[in-house]
């Protein structure tokens, strides 16, 4: 009973390790991913990280949230990067999108939200 319990034992441990084993090469591989899109983003220009950023929002965000999503990835492209470093851009960036809310009459709620968006992309 005592060698049956032990080769339990054992092999519990060995399944155990390998699924540690599995679980660390899962996040170190995420991690990696992680950091090469990282640098993949830095070496783009902003508009383009921040569309990247909202069409990824756009698979992850709560419902609420999918319509302001929508709205702003087409305003991205509307805004010329030119000589303009990252945080004029954005300011440009932020700018529109605040004209445009006012002249598309968006809800309280909805302004709120999108607030919260623009913060979010901030670079």
């Amino acid at each position: 009973m005592f060698a049956r319990s032990l080769k339990q034992l054992t092999l519990t441990t060995a399944a155990l390790l390998n699924v540690g084993r599995g679980l660390f090469f899962c996040i170190a591989k995420a991690v990696m991913r992680n950091i090469v899109d990282k640098e993949r983003e830095s070496a783009m220009p902003i508009a383009e990280q921040i569309k990247q950023k909202l069409l990824r929002l756009e698979q992850e965000v709560e419902e609420e949230k999918l319509f302001l999503v929508g709205y702003l990835i087409p305003m991205v492209d509307l805004i010329p990067v030119d000589d303009l470093t990252d945080e004029q851009w954005f300011a440009e960036f932020a700018l529109f999108v605040e004209d445009a809310v006012e002249s598309d009459g968006l809800s309280d709620r909805d302004v709120e939200l999108l607030s919260e968006l623009i913060e979010e992309l901030q670079p």
